[in-house]
């Protein structure tokens, strides 16, 4: 039997990226870029007034971070914005209720709204595409729960706009507890160090299996 070289288990959570669409690949960068420009603007507000955990052990990093450089980590074959894609419960909630507040997030600065909105409505334009195209995927790519890509999918555009609206508290960065990741993937994309951005994208893959495959 071949050997498989290191980073290619055939794992649950690989195989549907194995199979996604490159079509994808391009809007799922733009969000993702999105969603680095947002935390580099978080950043640069008073530490009060920042409603991103992971923005006070990277604020100097972030401050420093280039449009060229949020490019380059924004290339990444996983959605680096969540909309609490695991949670079905707040999900049903929003679907009958978009204007009413469901569960509390900190947002004191009105600055970065518009870019909060913008990038939700990125988001949940992508997903909704892609939970009707590939709908193993689209968990995969989001850490999406299979109860949310399914109402996801079937939301009408007017829903998803204003969700986007109403709602913008609730994008996040993904993994906003690991600053460490954040880092890296940073660090990674200052040096244009590929081989590091393959490992990150590797470690990304594991922590999306701990999220979407049962475990046995």
């Amino acid at each position: 039997m071949p050997k498989r070289s290191a980073g290619t288990d055939d794992s649950p959570a690989q195989r549907p990226l194995r199979t996604l669409a490159p079509e994808w690949l391009l809007p799922l960068h733009e969000v993702n870029e999105r969603c680095l420009d947002l935390i580099a603007l978080v950043a640069r507000l008073p530490a009060e007034d920042a409603p991103f955990a992971l923005v006070g052990p990277l604020r100097s990093l972030l401050r420093g971070t280039r449009p060229n450089l949020r490019r380059r980590a924004a290339h990444q074959p996983f959605a680096l914005v969540d909309v609490e894609f695991r949670d079905p419960q707040w999900w049903q909630a929003v679907q009958h209720r978009p204007s009413q507040t469901w569960k509390d997030r900190p947002w004191r600065a009105l600055a970065p709204k518009r870019a909060a909105v913008q990038l939700a409505q990125a988001t949940l334009m992508l997903a909704w595409h892609m939970t009707r195209a590939d709908a193993a995927a689209t968990s995969v790519v989001f850490g999406m729960a299979p109860e949310v890509a399914t109402l996801i999918a079937s939301l009408r555009l007017s829903e998803l706009e204003l969700i986007a609206q109403h709602q913008f508290r609730h994008v996040r960065p993904r993994w906003e507890e690991r600053a460490e990741f954040w880092r890296e993937m940073l660090v990674a994309a200052h040096a244009e160090d590929f081989e590091t951005t393959r490992t990150i994208a590797i470690r990304a893959l594991q922590l999306f299996a701990g999220e979407v495959v049962p475990r046995s």
